[in-house]
């Protein structure tokens, strides 16, 4: 009851549609699932899940990132002891190339952070936020400088989180240590792509 799965298909030409209609008739209570007509491309499709989500907090996900195990419980038990504007979770890397987790640790920090500003959170997590898996953002927070002009395309996640850090209202920021998920390094992702990481 407190976890809602939205899936945003940016008009894809693949299968998922079909997939996705097998898990909305199991359980349809949890799941949600848009298809936009055209292709919005990342930024727009990124900035409308957000918009379209009900829950207070949004956790963005990728295409290829594995949770782990009862991280879910973890998460919603540190969401309900505060209010953040946004969350920056630790996570592991997966090679797909070597066939084997290549960083266990991916931030190598071993405790929980809170920070009440943009120059403490930046300087100790480095621009950590930039796989869009390992950010949760308050709803709000977000939907207050959606309308602001991004600067670069394909990086809404990191540049609206810079804005929100920005803005009059900023309140802080969780780091959660506990590794969250497995990020995959696919052989062929953007992040191996010259000049895109």
């Amino acid at each position: 009851t407190k976890i809602e799965i939205l899936i945003s298909d940016n008009a894809s030409t693949d299968k998922t549609a079909q997939i996705v209609a097998k898990y909305l008739k199991k359980h349809a209570n949890i799941f949600a699932y848009f298809q936009n007509e055209e292709n919005l491309k990342y930024d727009k499709n990124v900035d409308l899940t957000v918009q379209r989500a009900k829950g207070e907090y949004v956790w963005l996900l990728g295409c290829g990132e594995t949770l782990k195990p009862g991280i879910l419980k973890i998460i919603l038990g540190k969401l309900a002891q505060d209010y953040y504007d946004n969350v920056l979770l630790n996570f592991e890397i997966y090679s797909e190339e070597l066939e084997k987790i290549e960083t266990e640790n991916n931030f190598k920090i071993n405790r929980d952070l809170v920070f009440t500003s943009k120059e403490d959170y930046f300087c100790q997590m480095k621009f950590g936020n930039t796989p869009i898996s390992a950010n949760i953002v308050n709803r709000k927070a977000w939907t207050s400088v959606q309308k602001r002009a991004l600067l670069v395309a394909g990086w809404a996640h990191f540049e609206r989180i810079l804005m929100l850090m920005a803005r009059p209202g900023y309140r802080k920021t969780f780091y959660l240590h506990n590794i969250c998920f497995t990020l995959q390094r696919e052989k062929d992702g953007w992040w191996n792509k010259e000049g895109l990481f």
